[in-house]
């Protein structure tokens, strides 16, 4: 994972389906990224009531980067991963993976 040059904080958001996977490669790989924080949740993508999530995307704030071990990460269905996308590109706030692709560069 190598993040982008940013103003703000480089924040880092890891999620799991079911209780019998581990979020410990996902963190790691965000921590060691520069990650300054990083929000979790042990639940399925198609759920909206994601706690994690809700709060990660509330802390970030002009300037930030988020920064996911892959993008399927932040949603599923396909439909509320592009919500959050646009949501994200509506506030200028850029959206890394973990091979380092920058998914809505579409402000610059």
């Amino acid at each position: 994972m190598n993040a982008e040059r940013r103003t703000g904080e480089l924040i880092g958001y890891a999620r799991i389906s079911t209780e019998d996977q581990n979020l410990t490669l996902q963190i790691d790989a965000l921590k060691k990224a520069g990650c300054s924080r990083v929000f979790t949740d042990k639940v399925s993508g198609a759920q909206s009531q994601r706690n994690g999530f809700e709060k990660c995307f509330q802390s970030l704030k002009s300037g930030d980067q988020l920064l996911v071990w892959r993008l399927d990460r932040l949603g599923r269905p396909m439909a509320h991963l592009v919500s959050v996308i646009s949501d994200l590109r509506e506030r200028k706030l850029p959206i890394l993976d973990g091979w380092g692709h920058r998914h809505d560069n579409s402000f610059r």
